[in-house]
Formats: C-alpha cells, structure tokens, sequence
C-alpha cells in the first residue's frame, strides 16, 4: 500500500504528498466522504438523544484512518531505512516527517465534517420542539415527586 523505496525529496510538495501516502490517498478521502454522509444523515434524520453523541464518534474517522496509516507508514519507512546501505539520523528524521504527513492531511479531510457536526448540533440545541421540552418538564416533575 506504501511505495517501496524513500520519497524523492526534490520535487513539488503537493506531488510529495500524494507519493507518500500511497495508496491511503484513496482510503482517507473516501473515510472523510462517508463520515461527512453520515453526519449529514444524522443531522438532518436523528432525532433519537443519542443522535449527538453518534455525531460526535463518527466525525473523526477520517483523523483516525491517518492516525492507523501514520503508524503503518513509520514502520514501513523505518524498515526501509534500516535495509539502506549507511543509515543515518536523516533518515529517522525523514521516517518521523513521512509519518507526519498522515496525521496533516487527515486533519484537513476531518475539517468537513467538524463543521457539519458543530453547525448541525448547535442547530439541534437551537430548534428544540414543544414535545422535548414537555417531556424535560414531566420528567422535572417525577423527580420531584420522588423527594
């Protein structure tokens, strides 16, 4: 899934990324599209209590696919620069730089779907119907009771 020699690091930054990230240059945009769908979904469909919290776990998938393919990339280019000829401190620097990259460009693909969370649920608290707030007030009042 990872390319099986280093980076060439004397070339554009944006054709850096896409070398580097091999074939999780598919798999984090695809992660991002589905949770960005499903927080949609939520938002506009969940009207369950538990539909935020739902929004909440969903939202940083696609940070999470990176943070997996930040971990598979260290190890991979750790081994790459462990079989090279002279290995050296560059070359961890260079593993740790690679690795890094994962975790920037999933941050960037979960901007999204922060932002539908954070619009959708602040819409949420703001368009609470007379039904929620009815129940909020029986259920005030039976723990009342109970004292």
């Amino acid at each position: 899934m990872l390319p099986n020699s280093l980076p060439n690091m004397n070339q554009p930054y944006l054709r850096f990324l896409m070398e580097v990230q091999g074939g999780y240059a598919i798999v984090i945009p695809v992660a991002a599209l589905l949770s960005t769908l499903l927080v949609l979904l939520l938002v506009l469909r969940g009207r369950e209590p538990f539909a935020g919290f739902a929004i909440l776990l969903i939202s940083p998938f696609p940070f999470i696919v990176s943070v997996v393919g930040s971990l598979h990339s260290a190890i991979h280019t750790s081994f790459l620069v462990a079989q090279a000829a002279d290995p050296d401190l560059n070359g961890m620097w260079l593993v740790f730089g690679i690795s890094m990259v994962f975790v920037l460009i999933g941050l960037v693909h979960s901007l999204p779907g922060y932002g539908l969370a954070i619009l959708g649920l602040f819409l949420r608290v703001l368009s609470k119907n007379k039904d929620q707030t009815n129940e909020t007030e029986s259920l005030q009042e039976f723990l009342s009771s109970g004292e």
